[in-house]
């Protein structure tokens, strides 16, 4: 599913940037030049195609890497920084003003938002996990049928051991 995600993310955004770049219209082109030309903008856009598309497609081929946990999470971390950033990309260029990077104004804005989520996020879970029991107790599908046998393989160590006693 990562891998079916991050080739969608790549359809919608060749989609969203085909029909801005070929009409030609000022209006919606600006968009596109500040974002991908513009010095202080540009490196974004690329890091963004980077993180959310080429290193996730790339990595995400290998069946070996989806089985093994932590690098899993580790590529589903870049993918979320890659998320972040272009979501930063979308509107940060639109309320900066003049020249210089607004590091502080970035920083500020992503990470108070980002912030305010999680523990909007933590809230909304541990008020829902206070109201209802996380495991159900009363479910009579949870307690072992009568019926159900279980068999467990002798190991052949402990079978050579009975024989042998």
């Amino acid at each position: 599913m990562t891998l079916a995600f991050c080739m969608f993310w790549a359809y919608t955004f060749f989609a969203m940037l085909l029909p801005i770049w070929y009409t030609n219209m000022p209006e919606e082109t600006d968009f596109l030049l500040v974002r991908m030309y513009l010095p202080q903008w540009s490196w974004m856009a690329g890091t963004v195609g980077v993180l959310c598309f080429l290193t996730p497609f790339t990595v995400l081929l290998s069946r070996g890497i989806k089985k093994m946990k932590w690098p899993f999470i580790g590529i589903l971390s870049v993918i979320m920084v890659g998320l972040f950033l272009e979501r930063t990309l979308l509107v940060m260029p639109s309320v900066h003003f003049g020249d210089t990077f607004p590091l502080a104004l970035f920083l500020g804005v992503s990470l108070t938002v980002w912030a305010g989520f999680l523990g909007l996020l933590v809230l909304v879970t541990t008020w829902a996990l206070s109201r209802v029991p996380p495991v159900g107790v009363s479910d009579p599908r949870l307690n072992p049928h009568p019926w159900d046998v279980h068999v467990r393989p002798i190991h052949r160590r402990r079978r050579d051991r009975e024989a042998s006693a």
